[in-house]
């Protein structure tokens, strides 16, 4: 049953993929069609109760339900998340790992609701370590999500940084009103927030940004991808006034259109 769990999960998360790539999403949207959206899964094993919680409503109750629901949460979009428990059925099962597409498994350590200690579990990527088809989708995602806001072009004339709490510097690979793309050497974790200040690299610039109190951010990590040795994260405001990222977008498109202007 665990083994046709996972394959099922997996079947899902592929055929996902194919539909969001096959899909013209500008000419979805203007005809109001629906759009395939990026899944996470969660599994876990365990005894659960059918109960009926509303009116002709049944569900399934119990420790299980809750785990798989916090995994799914905390599972990257296209990829399965499962526990120790279901791995070790797996095993027990003579399972095949790779899922017959060479998939890719990772141990990873999470923070889960009313638990102190951290909650071991294991990721399964179906597509692999150098899946294009996946990596692909991503593109597609992103590119789409700053379709909708406004987008500024850098052109690597602009040094623009983040700056985290405990000292991390990030480079701002891309920049909209709704947030940033930072790439750091170090790996955050998805869903960690993260208090930055922004510099661009130039002393007047940046006492224009805190005179303005705009230098400081912040931001919740939503996607992380690694390119090379470092790691992009995708990250959103949080926490921040509409009118004040607003006016930060519009103090760095003033910068960005004079950077090639002298100190």
């Amino acid at each position: 049953l665990v083994s046709r769990v996972l394959q099922c999960a997996s079947q899902i998360q592929r055929d996902s993929v194919d539909s969001l790539l096959s899909t013209d999403i500008e000419t979805a949207t203007a005809q109001g069609k629906r759009i395939s959206l990026p899944l996470r899964i969660g599994v876990s094993f365990g005894n659960c109760f059918l109960g009926e919680l509303l009116a002709g409503q049944e569900s399934l109750v119990g420790e299980p339900v809750q785990l798989a629901k916090r995994l799914e949460s905390a599972s990257e979009i296209f990829k399965i998340l499962v526990t120790p428990t279901v791995r070790n059925i797996l095993y027990a099962d003579h399972f095949d790992f790779s899922l017959g597409q060479n998939a890719a498994w990772g141990r990873r350590f999470l923070q889960v609701k009313n638990q102190t200690s951290l909650f071991e579990a294991w990721e399964c990527n179906p597509f692999g370590q150098d899946s294009e088809s996946l990596k692909a989708a991503q593109r597609v995602l992103r590119s789409g999500n700053k379709r909708l806001t406004r987008r500024i072009p850098w052109l690597c004339e602009v040094s623009l940084s983040a700056i985290e709490s405990k000292g991390a510097v990030g480079r701002v690979v891309d920049y909209s009103e709704l947030g940033f793309c930072i790439e750091f050497e170090q790996a955050f974790a998805r869903s960690d927030i993260l208090d930055l200040t922004i510099s661009t690299g130039r002393a007047d610039w940046n006492k224009i940004l805190g005179l303005k109190n705009l230098e400081k951010v912040s931001c919740e990590i939503r996607w992380i991808e690694t390119v090379g040795s470092l790691h992009w994260h995708g990250v959103s405001f949080v926490g921040t006034p509409a009118e004040q990222t607003r006016a930060l977008s519009e103090l760095l498109i003033q910068f960005s259109n004079n950077a090639d202007h002298s100190e």
